[in-house]
């Protein structure tokens, strides 16, 4: 192989890595993983998988349950500006309430639902690139300490009564 080549060969390895790390920068999601974001209502066909799937991929991390709310107020605003069109989407609350509110069972509460789903994926596409958070838009937290933060606030800030009965006793006199 001449020098030649082998610079050839070269560029196209950078070239290459330049496309994979691109590439790498966003994901194709389905529009119901979107709109249960954009929306604020659990609507895509994959139940809350699809949270894990979009909020996981733009927050880069391993979200546990109760960090979906903090990864959806951070996501929800970058995608409503990315995809505004998606973003100006508003969940038929109306009808939903007066499906829920009769005899309709659950089964064709969620098909009606996915129809939902389907017919703004029919008009908007039913898959987007999503790219990952911009850097500095998420704070990555340890998700045990964020949990004990959340039941019992700031540790520094936490003020226990404890009662002690023993204390008591020991304190009285016969």
């Amino acid at each position: 192989m001449t020098d030649q080549e082998k610079s050839f060969f070269e560029q196209v390895k950078e070239v290459q890595a330049v496309v994979d790390e691109a590439n790498t920068q966003y994901k194709s999601i389905a529009i119901g993983d979107i709109l249960s974001i954009t929306t604020g209502r659990l609507v895509s066909h994959d139940g809350v998988g699809g949270l894990y799937n979009i909020l996981d991929w733009m927050t880069g991390d391993s979200l546990f349950t109760h960090q979906l709310t903090r990864a959806s107020d951070v996501c929800e605003p970058v995608l409503k500006e990315l995809f505004p069109e998606i973003g100006a989407v508003r969940f038929p609350a109306a009808r939903y309430d007066e499906l829920t509110s009769g005899n309709t069972t659950p089964e064709y509460i969620k098909e009606w639902i996915f129809q939902w789903v389907d017919r703004q994926g029919e008009r908007l596409g039913e898959w987007h690139d999503v790219p990952k958070l911009a850097d500095g838009l998420w704070e990555s937290r340890e998700p045990i300490q964020e949990l004990r933060d959340m039941l019992y606030g700031d540790p520094d800030e936490l003020i226990l009564e404890v009662e002690n009965d023993q204390a008591d006793d020991e304190s009285r006199v016969d």
